[in-house]
């Protein structure tokens, strides 16, 4: 039997990230259009890995999909579990939920919720980005084939959520962004990262790869995939990398 947190769980893990560098034209005044190409992105992108890899798990940033209304957001969320099913690939990705057509210094602060399903199962439907430190709901799940810490966010700056992380000791833990963190965050950044092997996941407003895409101590990164607005980041612990490598060679 293996320990807790063992390797048993841990062998079939990839960790697939993705990447969107939006033109700075881009506006969510064309929001419903947005919100079809980034579900068409996503189901290419799933599609790939669920034939390539076998599955594995699939994040997508803190604004990955933008909705008006609570109501709006779980129709988009159904599609992305429709895919999941589809995929057989777990996803992890976020909704940014606030009024497309308010005058933003007039518009209330949106609302960041965050998902995770497998095989089309609901895992976390969803996580309610806590404010402050506001205690936050149950924020470490098994899927991909390991126990996985959530963080939303200035969530990083949340004391009672990193004391849940310590006390459940993920196996990794993701960070859910919207355009990666600043220089602010690095003190708290290396705090979640002296819990577990921390990926962050976000948009990019910069050309090539942001440098908080950096693979954690441990984990190898490669090249899932590149196009003009995307790029997918594959993450391996390295004995995994190796155990790949030398079934191809035989």
């Amino acid at each position: 039997m293996s320990p807790p947190g063992g390797s048993a769980r841990n062998h079939a893990l990839e960790i697939h990230t993705v990447t969107f560098c939006p033109p700075e034209s881009e506006s969510w005044l064309s929001a419903a259009r947005h919100r079809d190409l980034r579900i068409d992105v996503a189901s290419a992108i799933a599609n790939v890995i669920g034939l390539l890899d076998g599955g594995g798990l699939l994040v997508f940033p803190a604004g990955f999909l933008r909705a008006p209304s609570v109501e709006a957001a779980d129709v988009l969320a159904e599609s992305m579990r429709k895919l999941s099913a589809a995929s057989e690939v777990a996803l992890v990705f976020g909704i940014e939920i606030g009024g497309e057509e308010v005058w933003a210094p007039l518009a209330a602060p949106p609302v960041n919720h965050a998902f995770a399903c497998a095989h089309g199962r609901p895992i976390l439907w969803p996580a309610i980005q806590a404010r402050r430190d506001s205690p936050a709901e149950r924020r470490v799940i098994e899927i991909g084939g390991l126990r996985l810490g959530l963080v939303i966010g200035a969530e990083v700056f949340n004391g009672a959520l990193r004391k849940e992380l310590e006390r459940a000791r993920p196996d990794a833990i993701v960070l859910l962004t919207h355009v990666g963190p600043n220089e602010r965050w690095r003190i708290a950044l290396d705090g979640l990262r002296a819990i577990a092997p921390l990926f962050i996941v976000g948009d990019s407003l910069e050309e090539g790869e942001p440098p908080w895409a950096a693979p954690p101590i441990g984990w190898l990164r490669s090249d899932g995939g590149t196009t003009p607005g995307v790029i997918i980041h594959r993450y391996q612990r390295p004995r995994e990398a190796s155990a790949e490598r030398d079934h191809q060679v035989r």
